[in-house]
């Protein structure tokens, strides 16, 4: 569902070497990262949850 936004864009440059040594760019995109994304749930239905989990909430398992 998400997957094009988290995904980001890879970039590219194109560069010639020339006899000196030197560089050239003719051509660059740069790199896109990609979106972040904020996931929620809804506090009531949290809330249900737990208490159906009981002890089994695994909060901090040993």
């Amino acid at each position: 569902m998400y997957e094009e936004q988290l995904r980001g864009k890879s970039g590219v440059r194109i560069t010639i070497k020339k006899k000196d040594g030197s560089e050239e760019v003719l051509a660059e995109h740069p790199v896109e990262d990609g979106k972040e994304i904020k996931l929620t749930i809804d506090a009531n239905l949290q809330a249900k949850i737990f208490s159906q989990l009981g002890e089994n909430q695994g909060l901090h398992p040993q």
